[in-house]
């Protein structure tokens, strides 16, 4: 949400942080909004179904996107703590910190965008992207960006999707 958006990664231990995290809950077999694309698997026929991943987006918001078409058709996002994987990912973050943050920043306004379409939301549109051009602004300030600070965590859990029963 928008308090882990501003407030994250200057207060880490905040609590929208931690309840979008989920991080004061013990891990268990649940439900999930969406899944990262760091590891995740999914059912071949479902993952086509929704055409796949858009390629509208070129890193960050892929996954998102594609939970949501999933979720409109039903399947349901199980995230597995169980299941371990060690992702040697973020590779294309630290060679070009300061053009991934511009990219995360884009995907999140495309997405975002696009959960508010329409003339009517053109204002909150406005609001969001002035929003996340602060941020991307303020990470290039603070030399969050340079010193190649992560935008998420570290991925080391595998995510499955399955079709509700």
């Amino acid at each position: 949400g928008a308090g882990h958006a501003l407030l994250g990664w200057v207060w880490p231990a905040n609590p929208w942080t931690a309840a979008y995290r989920r991080e004061r809950e013990a891990p268990r077999e649940r439900p999930a909004g969406w899944l990262s694309g760091s590891c995740l698997l999914v059912d071949l026929a479902a993952f086509w179904s929704v055409g796949g991943f858009d390629p509208g987006y070129f890193m960050y918001f892929e996954d998102v996107d594609l939970a949501e078409r999933l979720g409109r058709r039903g399947y349901l996002h199980v995230y597995a703590p169980s299941a371990v994987v060690t992702h040697e990912g973020g590779h294309a973050t630290r060679r070009q910190p300061h053009r991934m943050a511009r990219v995360h920043h884009t995907s999140a306004l495309r997405y975002l965008s696009g959960q508010y379409p329409g003339w009517r939301n053109a204002p909150l549109r406005g609001v969001l992207r002035g929003g996340l051009g602060a941020r991307m602004l303020l990470s290039y300030v603070s030399g969050r960006v340079a010193a190649g600070a992560p935008f998420q965590r570290g991925a080391g859990d595998l995510h499955t999707i399955r079709t509700e029963s």
